[in-house]
């Protein structure tokens, strides 16, 4: 993880909104349950100084909705996780890397909590239960893909709505307003419609990263890497 050779984004590339242009950099789903998931925050390159910030507030991360597979058995944890409208998310540094884990278990490859954007490292490593996130546990369900209006996300976010199913699932950062489609979204499994990037058979024992093999297109394929947990996170 933290592979600074990671550039912004594909030069050209145009967005709805500068709140979506968050990507998802690694999945691990650990031993156990000691999953992360971690993202960076893109932009355009530039050479301005101080470096563009973008703002994040209210942008939801979670797996999967519905969208990429229907019903019970598809990995569809209740309820989702979003980053809290709060001051801290207004003004993000393009190319902050952003881990956000399963505190419950914590995964041995991540270095300590880091809660901090001005300590010039560029990186927040967040337990998932922290105030910097708010949840809901009103849907998505199994029988209900939408995300809900303001007052139903609390302060303080829980793995419980984010955890991954080893066999079928996705992670995804949903398009804010929604739309019905993803920014961005890995996937794998039984999880094989509307897929971007997309990995067969189970997750179970591995860590999915972008590893930039061809270009630097996050929805590119072959820009993806399948590794070995405890080796290649």
């Amino acid at each position: 993880m933290f592979r600074l050779f990671l550039f912004f984004s594909v030069l050209g590339a145009s967005f709805g909104s500068f709140g979506q242009q968050l990507i998802i950099n690694e999945i691990s789903q650990g031993t156990g349950s000691s999953e992360y998931v971690e993202f960076v925050v893109i932009g355009s390159p530039t050479c301005t100084t101080p470096v563009p910030s973008l703002d994040l507030r209210k942008v939801i991360i979670d797996d999967n909705n519905g969208y990429f597979a229907t019903g019970s058995g598809t990995g569809i944890a209740s309820g989702a996780v979003r980053f809290a409208n709060i001051p801290f998310w207004q003004s993000v540094p393009q190319g902050t890397y952003i881990v956000i884990y399963n505190e419950a278990s914590p995964n041995s490859a991540l270095p300590p909590n880091d809660l901090s954007l001005t300590d010039g490292n560029c990186r927040l490593i967040i337990p998932a239960s922290s105030t910097l996130l708010e949840k809901t546990i009103v849907s998505p369900t199994t029988t209900n893909a939408a995300y809900p209006p303001d007052p139903d996300w609390t302060s303080g976010g829980a793995w419980n709505q984010l955890a991954m199913a080893n066999s079928d699932d996705s992670f995804q950062v949903p398009t804010i307003p929604s739309t019905g489609i993803p920014f961005h979204s890995v996937s794998w499994g039984n999880n094989s419609n509307n897929t971007i990037i997309y990995f067969s058979g189970t997750a179970a024992g591995k860590v999915f990263s972008f590893t930039n093999n061809t270009s630097n297109n996050w929805n590119t394929q072959a820009n993806w890497t399948s590794g070995t947990v405890g080796v290649n996170e």
